[in-house]
């Protein structure tokens, strides 16, 4: 019996979301209903994520639970994607988590602000699903990101230190 996940690895050509089983993922928007679904998404191909609506949220749950992979939201209403990308690759001198921006702008000038920010990757929002599965999933084949253990549980944690007020998208 093919389970979701297999469904989902043969997405985008046939190429396996194996490399995700087991990575430490953080969503940050502050779009809820957007940052859950992606969240059940990940899960469901293995990933052990978690979601966060705000900026400071974000730099507490990145000390605290150490993501492989940082999916982050540019218009956040208290820091933006930009100022936390750069608060983390100050912070780590080693590289820190690859960084994913998520825009729903698509101009040359974001797309080098994005760059200057020291962010691995962009995509503008709506994401296709495929096409993120396939980059997370290139960016551990390519040995830069370790999985877990062999087998971790998927999880998609959704809940927040502190409640935060609903978001803009």
């Amino acid at each position: 019996m093919r389970t979701e996940s297999d469904l989902l690895s043969t997405m985008r050509g046939g190429t396996p979301y194996a490399g995700l089983r087991g990575l430490r993922i953080l969503i940050v928007d502050d779009n809820r209903d957007g940052a859950n679904s992606l969240c059940d998404l990940l899960a469901i191909c293995g990933g052990v994520v978690h979601v966060r609506y705000s900026g400071r949220a974000a730099m507490e749950a990145i000390a605290s639970l150490a993501p492989q992979v940082v999916i982050l939201d540019l218009s956040l209403p208290d820091m933006n994607g930009c100022e936390v990308a750069a608060e983390v690759r100050a912070a780590d001198r080693s590289g820190g988590p690859a960084l994913i921006a998520l825009t729903g702008h698509a101009d040359d000038k974001t797309r080098e602000r994005v760059a200057q920010c020291g962010f691995d990757m962009q995509f503008i929002k709506p994401v296709d699903p495929g096409e993120l599965l396939h980059a997370i999933g290139s960016m551990a084949g390519q040995g830069g990101l370790v999985a877990g253990p062999t087998e971790p549980r998927s999880v998609c944690s959704q809940s927040e230190p502190t409640a935060e007020p609903g978001g803009t998208g």
